[in-house]
């Protein structure tokens, strides 16, 4: 396997990173709602307690993982690879393609 190492202009590495492309914005969605129902049950409590984060967390992942897809062919793999995969494809960091890094570029 041939690996090339990529330089990128700094203004634009927002657009080729894929975890922020495709993941981080499932995640807040599944955070927030994960979120919302802790805050339901724990009115008094104005922050979430570092002891019941990793906790929440995993719900939040759980959730994330068990979205549903579209496309019958993907319907065994789980959602967060499926997300993850998407989203290197999306920004063309894996498997390298030129033309889709240059069509995020301004």
């Amino acid at each position: 396997m041939t690996f090339r190492l990529c330089a990128c202009h700094p203004t634009v590495t927002h657009l080729l990173q894929p975890l922020d492309v495709a993941f981080f914005r499932p995640l807040k969605t599944a955070w927030r709602s994960i979120l919302t129902q802790w805050k339901l049950g724990n009115a008094r409590n104005g922050t979430v307690p570092k002891e019941q984060f990793p906790a929440l967390i995993k719900l939040a992942l759980e959730k994330m993982d068990s979205v549903q897809t579209k496309h019958q062919n993907q319907a065994q793999e789980n959602a967060i690879r499926r997300i993850l995969i998407n989203g290197f494809e999306a920004t063309g960091v894996f498997p390298l393609n030129g033309e889709r890094v240059l069509k995020k570029l301004p």
